[in-house]
């Protein structure tokens, strides 16, 4: 997409116009801030889940992937739980998520100089009072 290119957001859907915010803030940024962003209903059920879990349901976080992955508490002292489908509220999550990674895959990808976002991208939501 060249910047000359004007995209009427009217015609899509309000989730494809929120997606397409992320795609154009990605192009133009290389990250994208949407306070708000997820659904109300489904941010409160991520909310419920999250404060009903127990301390020791949390791992510490680490760094890398797979064989390179390590913890380092100076780098992130943060403890982190996965959403894995298990629960109603998760598969929303994950539905939403992959929905998301569909659209930035379609839209963005047609360029390989462009961000490629795959199934290893993360997608980081943080929920503040």
């Amino acid at each position: 997409m060249s910047g000359a290119e004007v995209i009427d957001l009217n015609c899509f859907t309000d989730e494809e116009r929120l997606f397409e915010r992320f795609a154009l803030d990605l192009q133009a940024d290389g990250y994208s801030i949407c306070p708000g962003a997820l659904p109300p209903a489904l941010t409160q059920e991520i909310c419920e889940q999250l404060y009903g879990l127990d301390q020791d349901e949390f791992s510490s976080a680490g760094i890398g992937r797979q064989s390179q992955h390590m913890k380092n508490e100076f780098v992130r002292t943060d403890r982190i739980c996965w959403f894995t489908g298990e629960t109603e509220t998760g598969r929303r999550w994950l539905d939403w998520a992959d929905r998301l990674q569909i659209y930035l895959n379609r839209r963005l990808l047609w360029d390989s100089s462009r961000l490629r976002v795959t199934s290893h991208t993360t997608v980081s939501v943080t929920f503040t009072n």
